[in-house]
């Protein structure tokens, strides 16, 4: 009841602040508001069980990271038809924010998922480091070789690093693994996947469904090289 509720929250919250306060577009509030709750991380961590030959728990991760991602979006989908007289700007007609924005974004999105998940505040550099590899690695590659090499090579930077972590002072290699791994996955193109079926986009909501399915893929991929030509000491 939870998820479902969070979305509809989040939709009226958007619509509202567009209406009320300043003119922008709802769609991205919502989904600013809604992508701590988006399970791409429980479809990634699913495929990779699958991958890894854990049918059971695969399959229950995925069905279970899916079933969320819908009711998030049927309860957004009821915010939009209970407020969407309140709309004032079509959707991508806001004014764009500027370039170095994404930069505080991505220096500042490691804390907080470090936080989230109550990492100490001294693997905290160590989470930083991974997470903006990861993520320049993805902005450097997703250009000049698409966006399924951009997310491998994302991830096995990100696998390699956490692993490298793992090998010199013994701990878990998700501790870097998990923060730096939440930043790449494509639960935002599964939301809007969904938004566009809503929408009766149903050419651009396949699209998208597939591109989500593509990258997740291809971030197990990348895991799985790193884990391959370089693998921890022990499993922790």
């Amino acid at each position: 009841f939870f998820e479902p509720v969070a979305g509809m929250m989040a939709a009226i919250g958007g619509l509202a602040l567009a209406h009320f306060v300043t003119p922008l577009d709802d769609r991205l509030v919502t989904l600013a508001a809604l992508i701590v709750l988006i399970p791409g991380l429980k479809i990634t961590v699913g495929l990779t069980e699958l991958a890894l030959g854990h049918l059971s728990a695969g399959v229950a991760r995925l069905a279970g990271g899916c079933v969320s991602l819908l009711t998030i979006a049927v309860g957004v989908a009821i915010g939009l038809r209970l407020a969407g007289a309140w709309r004032t700007l079509p959707q991508g007609d806001a004014a764009t924010v500027p370039e170095w924005t994404q930069w505080v974004a991505i220096a500042l999105a490691p804390i907080a998922f470090a936080i989230l998940f109550r990492a100490r505040w001294p693997l905290w550099p160590v989470i930083v480091c991974v997470s903006v590899a990861g993520y320049l690695t993805n902005l450097l590659i997703t250009p000049a070789s698409g966006p399924e090499s951009g997310a491998f090579c994302a991830a096995f930077v990100v696998g390699a690093g956490s692993n490298l972590y793992a090998r010199f002072f013994n701990r878990p290699a998700l501790v870097p693994l998990t923060p730096g791994i939440i930043v790449l996955v494509p639960g935002s193109i599964g939301y809007r996947s969904l938004v566009a079926f809503m929408d009766r986009q149903t050419v651009v909501g396949v699209d998208l469904a597939f591109g989500m399915v593509i990258v997740a893929v291809s971030l197990v991929g990348g895991i799985l090289t790193a884990n391959a030509i370089l693998p921890p000491r022990r499993m922790l």
